[in-house]
């Protein structure tokens, strides 16, 4: 019985799901698990770079998501699935459930390796699997002859004459056909035999061997009516069989229930059955259906015999013979294209239920369609339908449930979890996803990021265009900081970094801007990244996006605000930095301190002796921006705080009071503690940090300090 599992899987009568369910596919699937490797279809996108800047917006544009102008702050790291087709976003990418896609990848991967494996083994020649085809053929043909029997006797008797007695013959043909093949392949088994018997009693009916071959013949000669008799056959198979491979078979079946089968000419059932023709036709029908898939045996083997048979024999046994070679080839190609059709069918089925049963019942309903034109094709006639002929019908159905739900049983103790992945495999493979990772840019999460931040991945550096073009030192010296971060992984030879540059779409940044800025960013990059960068088309390594809808400045307003000279104001007011911006808190209220800046600094900026509260916000607020960036080599601003005297506790309740400017309120805390701080003071405690480009800010030649 394996080896007959085996020939049907292969021949492709039917999806072979016996065979695939049994020890050979149960075996195909420990090795496939156990010893088969496959590549990752997979792209990882690291997408990274500092707060605020239009990372999340680039990634809702990569999972064609839309746009949100107030747009959250990411926490820690969001991850996404996007499953791609084509080249570029657009409605077809679409956002994944991350669960349920690893379900069906593995499903689909695990799927394309038992394949592999299970027709290996079918290729492996032995005498059981020569013997095998033979013998189910032979099944077939017995099948089908009881059932034709059966039919003509009925068809051909007036007392059955507006009686349903057909749904009574094709519950019987289920039966046997699940007596013979198995409950999991008789049912399709049984939809073809029925399809035959209905050939075969339209070959007779229509005298297509005697009347039909004659009028062919005498208008286009012996040899283009055989022709188009194969042509002709096989062109309407295709059809049909396709319905069948896509599980529409029992639907069709039930339509021809509801239907009253056409009168035969009067003659004895009998000699209908010792028709030669009909054996002819039939004979044709299994080896053309043999034809499909051991092609080597046809070239070398059916091919010349039938060549000289068709010589040999008369011309309407020829004709009847290649009638047969089409309606079986084209059978079995029909079958092959349907099956694989079906688990796509299946798949948006799965989109309206997941009850196995309700699927069934949505294919035998769209079954109905191919049914109506078959009906009409062979001139049964379906213009009254009675209660009975609708009984009988659903009884058909009834009678497949109760013989699924048999089956059921026995698959449950099926080794091999879901099968139909094998016959998916056929028809999917694995499509190119991108998992986004979404990346905060707030410093407190930099230490996460490297558990995510590994090798044969890709990396989107983000940046503020914007930013840039008003202060491009700060804006490279956080890419620096992050081209340093993945450079640590940078063992791995596939990493790759595409710079992205948002909000393209900004007035004032027209094209020559973002080529300027393209340009120096080529010429500030440092070797050492050159290989692991992306570069553009412009030979520089800038990739403007456009995923935002523009941008607001907020000024702060200066109502209330006076100048204070006097030492008496000072010693009232208190001083803070707010983002880097000095901020003075008068009666609860807020005011920048625009005008102390002329009054203490001259154009060549400050001096050793300039107390540190009386800095302008323009420096300060640079000063902070650096020194909030995590340094690789850790000196940054807690490495500040250390040398103040800070402890880790310390450090760890300024980075919680004050996230986005911790070194702002480091600041504030040392000049409210020590009021007579100077910038000497700060130089020399950079000058010891090694923080030169920090120094290179408050105006002073650091060679020189």
């Amino acid at each position: 019985m394996m080896a007959e599992n085996q020939a049907i899987y292969q021949m492709g009568i039917t999806p072979g799901m016996e065979y695939i369910m049994g020890p050979e596919g149960s075996q195909a699937e420990q090795e496939a698990l156990r010893e088969d490797k496959d590549q990752s279809y997979r792209v990882i996108l690291n997408i990274v770079g500092r707060e605020r800047q239009g990372k999340t917006s680039l990634r809702k544009m990569l999972a064609w998501q839309e746009f949100s102008e107030n747009e959250e702050s990411t926490v820690g790291i969001d991850h996404e699935l996007v499953e791609t087709c084509g080249v570029q976003p657009e409605s077809s990418w679409s956002q994944l459930d991350m669960h349920m896609a690893n379900e069906k990848e593995f499903d689909v991967i695990i799927g394309k390796h038992v394949l592999k494996r299970l027709k290996k083994k079918a290729s492996r020649i032995s005498i059981e699997k020569v013997v095998a085809p033979v013998v189910c053929f032979a099944k077939i043909a017995a099948v089908t002859y009881l059932i034709l029997g059966l039919y003509l006797s009925a068809v051909s008797l007036e007392g059955l004459k507006g009686y349903p007695w057909v749904g009574i013959v094709v519950i019987g043909l289920f039966c046997a056909s699940g007596l013979a093949f198995g409950t999991r392949e008789g049912f399709g088994i049984a939809v073809g035999i029925f399809h035959q018997v209905l050939l075969c009693e339209a070959l007779l009916r229509w005298d297509v061997g005697g009347t039909v071959f004659k009028k062919l013949k005498s208008e286009f000669g012996s040899t283009c009516a055989i022709f188009m008799g194969f042509l002709c056959y096989g062109i309407g198979e295709t059809c049909v069989a396709f319905s069948f491979g896509m599980s529409l078979g029992v639907g069709i079946v039930c339509t021809f229930c509801l239907a009253h089968p056409p009168q035969t000419t009067g003659e004895n059932p009998s000699q209908l059955f010792l028709s030669p023709h009909l054996h002819m036709f039939i004979f044709g029908c299994y080896v053309g259906l043999g034809s499909v898939n051991y092609r080597s045996v046809l070239l070398y083997v059916i091919a010349p015999l039938l060549a000289i048979a068709i010589h040999a024999l008369p011309e309407d046994y020829a004709f009847l013979l290649m009638c047969g070679l089409g309606t079986g080839h084209f059978h079995g190609v029909g079958l092959s294209a349907g099956q694989n059709t079906y688990y796509i069918l299946n798949t948006n089925i799965k989109r309206i239920t997941d009850s196995p049963r309700c699927r069934r019942f949505i294919r035998h309903f769209l079954g109905a369609t191919p049914g109506l034109f078959m009906i009409y094709l062979f001139n049964w006639n379906l213009s009254v339908i009675s209660w009975d002929y609708v009984f009988m019908s659903l009884s058909v159905v009834a009678t497949i449930e109760i013989l699924n739900s048999l089956a059921t049983r026995t698959k449950a103790l099926c080794p091999v979890k879901n099968p139909s992945k094998v016959i998916g495999a056929r028809v999917f493979n694995t499509s190119l996803k991108l998992v986004l990772r979404d990346f905060a840019g707030h410093p407190l999460y930099y230490t996460a990021h490297h558990l995510y931040m590994t090798g044969q991945c890709m990396y989107l550096l983000v940046f503020n265009m914007l930013d840039a073009t008003k202060d491009f030192d700060l804006a490279f010296a956080y890419l620096l900081q992050w081209l340093y971060s993945i450079y640590v992984h940078h063992d791995y030879p596939d990493i790759r970094v595409f710079i992205i540059g948002t909000h393209r779409n900004d007035p004032s940044l027209n094209q020559s801007v973002i080529m300027k800025l393209g340009h120096r960013l080529k010429e500030a990059l440092p070797r050492q990244f050159h290989n692991i960068v992306v570069w553009n088309e412009d030979d520089t390594p800038l990739f403007p996006v456009e995923n935002s809808t523009g941008f607001h400045i907020l000024s702060l307003g200066d109502d209330d605000f006076h100048d204070e000279d006097t030492n008496n104001q000072r010693l009232m007011t208190k001083h803070y930095w707010c983002r880097g911006r000095k901020v003075a808190i008068r009666n609860g209220k807020a005011s920048l301190l625009l005008g102390q800046e002329r009054q203490v600094f001259s154009p060549d900026g400050c001096k050793m002796t300039t107390q540190l509260s009386d800095l302008p916000y323009t420096v300060t607020g640079r000063v902070c921006d650096y020194l909030n960036i995590p340094n690789a080599l850790g000196k940054d601003w807690r490495y500040l705080a250390g040398m103040l005297g800070k402890t880790s506790h310390e450090v760890d309740l300024i980075t919680f009071r004050c996230p986005r400017d911790p070194c702002g309120a480091l600041l504030n805390e040392w000049v409210s503690t020590h009021p007579r701080t100077s910038v000497a003071d700060l130089v020399i405690k950079l000058k010891d940090m090694e923080r030169l480009d920090v120094i290179s800010i408050l105006g002073f030649d650091w060679e020189n300090v």
